[in-house]
C-alpha cells in the first residue's frame, strides 16, 4: 500500500509518493485530513517501525513527521491540531519537531496498555475530545482534554478496578446530547450499550440487552437524529437492528427483520 491521490477522474488518479521504495510497502494506515494537509501512518526503511507521516498531497511535501513517536494510532485532527495515542499516552502535533509532543503520558500510571488505542476514538464532544485510558489510580474510564497537560482529567470512571474489565471504544457514535459506546465490566452486563454526557451520573449502562453474564456485542453505531442506531444480538432473535434515544426505556429493538436466533 502507497499514498495516492485522485480528483475523481482517471487522469488525476496518480501515485503521491513510494514511501517505503521497491516491492516492499508502506502499510499506510490511518488518513486523517487536517487543514490541507493529511497525516497517516506508515513504515519505511528511513524510520523504525511505524510512524506518522504528513502530505500536502506532493511527492517532495510528504514528510516524516519529525519528533513523532513509534505505533502513533487513534488519529483525529481537532482544534486545529493532530491529536493520537502512542507509548501510554496521549500526543498532538502540527507537524513541526516543537510542537509534536505528548499531551499526557497515562504510562507512568498504569502497569497495562494505558491508552485505547482504537482509531474511532477520541471524538469530538461539547468543544472537548474524549477517550479512555486505563491507570492504576482510577481503573477504565472516559477521559476528556482541552489539549493541555493541565486540562486533561477523568470524567466518569467505567471500571473502578484496574484490568476488572475493558471499554470498547472501537464501536462509537456521538448522537443528540451523548456518546454511546460499547463496554464490558465485571459485573453480568458483559458487552453491552453505554452512554456518557461527560459526568459521572451521566454514564451508566443502558440496557443488558442479553442478561445472563453474556454479550449483545453492539455493534455498527450510527448517529440518526437525536438517536443512535445499532446492531445486537439478545439470544433470542439474531442479530437485529436497535435504537436508542439515551434512556433505558428508549433503548429497544427496531424489528426482528429475520425471525429465529440466528
Amino acid at each position: 500500500y502507497e499514498l495516492w491521490f485522485s480528483d475523481g477522474t482517471e487522469e488525476g488518479t496518480h501515485l503521491v509518493k513510494d514511501v517505503y521504495p521497491g516491492t516492499s510497502r508502506s502499510q499506510i494506515k490511518v488518513i486523517t485530513a487536517l487543514g490541507a494537509s493529511a497525516y497517516f501512518t506508515a513504515v519505511s526503511p528511513s524510520a523504525q517501525g511505524r510512524r506518522l507521516w504528513k502530505s500536502d498531497g506532493t511527492a517532495a511535501g510528504t514528510l516524516l513527521v519529525p519528533n513523532g513517536p513509534s505505533e502513533p494510532s487513534g488519529l483525529i485532527g481537532w482544534n486545529s491540531a493532530l491529536f493520537f495515542f502512542a507509548g501510554g499516552a496521549l500526543w498532538r502535533s502540527d507537524g513541526t519537531t516543537l510542537e509534536t509532543k505528548v499531551v499526557k503520558d497515562f504510562s507512568s500510571t498504569a502497569s497495562r496498555a494505558a491508552v485505547t488505542p482504537n482509531p474511532h476514538f477520541p471524538v469530538a464532544y461539547k468543544g472537548r475530545l474524549y477517550f479512555s485510558a486505563d491507570t492504576d489510580d482510577s481503573g477504565r474510564g472516559i477521559w476528556s482534554t482541552d489539549g493541555t497537560e493541565e486540562g486533561t482529567v477523568l470524567e466518569a470512571g467505567i471500571v473502578p478496578s484496574p484490568g476488572a474489565g475493558s471499554v470498547d471504544i472501537d464501536r462509537v457514535a456521538v448522537a443528540g446530547d451523548f456518546i454511546y459506546f460499547a463496554a464490558a465490566t465485571e459485573g453480568p452486563s458483559s458487552y453491552e450499550l453505554w452512554r456518557t454526557d461527560g459526568t459521572p451520573s451521566g454514564t451508566f449502562l443502558l440496557k443488558d440487552i442479553r442478561p445472563g453474564g453474556l454479550s449483545s456485542y453492539p455493534y455498527l453505531l450510527a448517529p440518526i437524529g437525536n438517536s443512535c442506531l445499532f446492531t445486537a444480538d439478545d439470544g433470542e432473535h439474531g442479530r437485529e437492528l436497535w435504537v436508542s434515544d439515551g434512556t433505558p426505556a428508549g433503548t429497544l429493538m427496531v424489528g426482528d427483520f429475520l425471525p429465529g436466533p440466528e
